[in-house]
């Protein structure tokens, strides 16, 4: 258990980018890469726009599921994805700031919304030999 706990958390934290799966209520599933940021508790926080695929699919099904990969370990998480306002989205964006600097200035739209990303399952692969070897470190 504290290989695979070691794994996540070096997958996490020294990651920029995963794969954020979604659905729409009718089930229809849309995954996109995207930057994030991760918190000690090991919450991603993202950001959207209202005219985004996944930020429809988050207003209407908050699930979700990211896939994080780096030097061929993997971490999967199912989670719960609320949207952040005031002084909670005033942080996201502070933290994505200080990971990625301003960029092209995308996080500073007026438009741009933020969003933190809470696992409620993880699960890690340990081993990518056959047959693989994964450890599930939350349930």
């Amino acid at each position: 258990m504290a290989d695979a706990q070691n794994i996540f958390e070096t997958v996490l934290l020294k990651s920029d980018t995963c794969t954020l799966a979604t659905a729409s209520l009718k089930g229809k599933p849309e995954a996109a890469t995207i930057q994030y940021a991760a918190d000690e508790m090991f919450r991603l926080y993202f950001e959207s726009f209202p005219s985004y695929r996944k930020y429809k699919n988050i207003s209407v099904n908050p699930q979700a599921s990211v896939v994080v990969t780096r030097e061929g370990n993997t971490v999967q998480m199912d989670g719960v994805i609320v949207e952040l306002s005031g002084k909670d989205a005033e942080a996201a964006k502070q933290q994505l700031v200080a990971k990625f600097g301003i960029g092209i200035g995308y996080l500073l739209q007026p438009d741009v919304l933020f969003f933190r990303f809470t696992p409620t399952w993880i699960r890690v692969l340990v081993s990518g030999t056959y047959p693989p070897k994964y450890v599930i470190i939350k349930e």
